[in-house]
């Protein structure tokens, strides 16, 4: 059976060495379903194409492999001496296991199957109706 798996990004915003002012974002790139061989081949692919949202030409850019997904470092690590910043991404594998979307689309579902048979016996005492009337 097939697995479903969040294809995950969290970038991380460092500014400056003596500050350490961090921002998380995090970001679920794709839901996708298959192997986590599949899946991981898939993130490789997110990463080596993304861009960080706030840092979209930076100095230098380094891709690492990590055991369960990928590492983006754009920039240089901050130092004492710089004020820029500098930007990590964690490109990571995880696997579903519930999402309230899917439960919210299943009691959808049932309720207008639900609504189906309701409507399909009402037309049916309707037609048993008419043909009454009409002595059949």
């Amino acid at each position: 059976m097939a697995e479903r798996w969040g294809l995950i990004v969290e970038e991380s915003r460092i500014k400056s060495y003596h500050n350490m002012l961090t921002e998380l974002l995090t970001t679920v790139l794709e839901v996708f379903t298959g192997s986590r061989a599949e899946a991981l081949a898939r993130l490789e692919s997110h990463a080596t194409t993304y861009q960080p949202r706030r840092m979209r030409f930076p100095p230098r850019t380094r891709l690492f492999r990590t055991a369960d997904g990928f590492l983006l470092v754009c920039g240089d690590a901050p130092s004492e001496y710089d004020n820029g910043y500098s930007f990590v991404c964690r490109f990571t594998v995880a696997e579903l296991l519930r999402d309230s979307e899917d439960t919210r689309r299943v009691a959808e579902a049932e309720s207008q199957a639900q609504a189906e048979v309701k409507a399909r016996l009402k037309a049916e005492e309707r037609a048993a109706k008419r043909r009454a009337r009409r002595g059949y």
